[in-house]
Order: C-alpha cells, then sequence, then structure tokens
C-alpha cells in the first residue's frame, strides 16, 4: 500500500506543480499509512529513498478517501453524477482534458479498489460514454 498511495500524493505535487489548480483535482487515496504504526516516520510519507515529504499539502477537501472508494464512485465521478457521487464530480466538457492517473493491484481487465473491484469493460464503457455525452 505505501509505495502506491506515496506516488498518488507525489503525482499530486506534479500536477499542481505545472499549473492545474486545485479546484481542477479529484484525489481517491486510502489514507491509512502516513499515520500508521508501520511508519517509521509519523505524518510523513515519501515516495523514494531519502526523499521528500509528498503527504504535506495534499487536499482532503478535494479527495474521496478510505472505505468511501468504491467502483461505482469512482465511475459517478467520471460521469459527473451528484446523485450517486456527492459534489465532487468531475465537470468537464468537449474541449476539456482529462488526466486519470490509477494505480491498483489489479490484473489484466481487472481494477482492484479497497474492498471491491471493477472490471475494466466498466471503465471503458464510461470513458465511451462521457465521450458520447460530451
Amino acid at each position: 500500500q505505501y509505495p502506491k498511495q506515496a506516488d498518488v500524493y507525489h503525482a499530486y505535487h506534479v500536477v499542481r506543480a505545472n499549473g492545474i489548480p486545485d479546484e481542477n483535482i479529484i484525489l481517491f487515496y486510502y489514507d491509512d499509512i502516513a499515520n500508521s504504526k508501520q511508519n517509521p516516520t509519523k505524518g510523513i510519507v515519501v515516495n523514494s529513498p531519502n526523499g521528500t515529504d509528498v503527504y504535506k499539502g495534499v487536499p482532503k477537501d478535494r479527495a474521496i478517501i478510505g472505505k468511501d472508494i468504491t467502483p461505482e464512485r469512482f465511475l459517478a465521478v467520471l460521469k459527473g453524477d451528484k446523485q450517486s457521487a456527492g459534489d465532487l464530480v468531475l465537470n468537464s466538457g468537449p474541449n476539456d482534458h482529462v488526466f486519470i492517473y490509477l494505480i491498483d493491484h489489479g490484473s489484466p481487465g481487472l481494477i482492484m479498489f479497497p474492498r471491491d473491484e471493477m472490471y475494466a469493460e466498466d471503465l471503458v464503457g464510461t470513458l465511451k460514454q462521457m465521450h458520447v455525452d460530451k
């Protein structure tokens, strides 16, 4: 879990450093490693040996965290479905560029979520529907 979450936090900082504002970023992360008993540097997460703290500054108000991370919620966020996902959804149109950085422990055709799984065909179907809906 540690390397996966550390990479998400690092990706957030890379995207921000390249000028993407927080209001255009939606994160999904479990948030159970920074303060874990097994973390020798409480409250600090690094994604490379002797690296800087990539956890610092990662927003929680722009994130779906912990048990709220489900395949259904992820797809609803992508579709902009506030009824299913809440207020934190993708609000994009036909001229927007959307970057999705997804890390998991899945296998071919399968995407693993903390407590569930999603099939690639569901993600592909959602992306195709987003294209149709513009």
